[in-house]
């Protein structure tokens, strides 16, 4: 599906990619299969253990189950993401709209399924072995990917960057946006020149080919934007 997307839009790479928890193996194994359209990574407190799912794997029960048990409960779980979840009082109302989305629930399983079941660390031994760079980020109180496993993700990797986040958990995005966020553009642009690009000369450019567009796939962009309007020249990608 990124590579579907990144077509769609005329974007040829290399890009940089954040992915967080699942979306950590998924980009991963994204980088490895297609290194060329890959310049960067940023890991977000990514799946470090295959998952057992039970009865989730039969086909037809499988879909019973999630869709009654599993399903229902998804919003108000996610309340666990967080070392202080009382500074997220509407989190879950937050999460719910998504799951209004024809296929939601249909994702969730099929990503269960095909992603979390599987042993992650051959995806992110392969990423090490391309040499790209990569910045691993871990809230050191995750419950959800205990930090503990961050270090057989870091030795899988090889040589990277690695930030450790106090008093975060598995959103250390969200719960330390400060110490977070200003560390993204500042991994993103190191050692390329930055030219700025207004918003609205982006799709002369890129259709020009004065620019090669790239996509950061990140789930706090809005934040991103929010600190700089304007989207920037990378060299190599366009980024926010």
């Amino acid at each position: 599906q990124i590579d579907e997307l990144l077509d769609a839009l005329g974007i040829a790479g290399p890009v940089d990619l954040v992915g967080l928890s699942m979306g950590g193996v998924i980009t991963a194994s994204y980088a490895a299969e297609h290194p060329a359209r890959v310049r960067r990574l940023v890991l977000i407190d990514p799946m470090a253990t295959a998952r057992e799912i039970g009865p989730l794997r039969w086909p037809l029960l499988g879909e019973y189950l999630f869709r009654v048990a599993v399903l229902p409960g998804m919003a108000a779980g996610q309340a666990s993401d967080f070392v202080h979840p009382e500074r997220f009082p509407d989190w879950s109302e937050r999460y719910r709209p998504q799951m209004r989305h024809f296929g939601f629930g249909r994702a969730i399983l099929s990503t269960l399924r095909e992603v979390a079941t599987r042993d992650p660390l051959p995806a992110y031994r392969a990423v090490g072995a391309l040499q790209r760079p990569v910045l691993l980020v871990w809230g050191e109180q995750d419950q959800i990917v205990p930090y503990a496993v961050s270090a057989a993700v870091r030795e899988a990797l090889g040589a990277h960057q690695f930030f450790a986040v106090a008093d975060a958990g598995h959103l250390p995005h969200l719960e330390r946006p400060q110490m977070v966020e200003p560390a993204l553009p500042e991994f993103l642009r190191a050692g390329i020149e930055i030219v700025p690009l207004p918003f609205n000369q982006i799709p002369k450019a890129v259709a020009d080919g004065q620019v090669a567009a790239g996509v950061v796939l990140v789930p706090f962009l809005t934040a991103v934007l929010s600190e700089y309007p304007d989207l920037v020249n990378l060299g190599d990608g366009i980024h926010a």
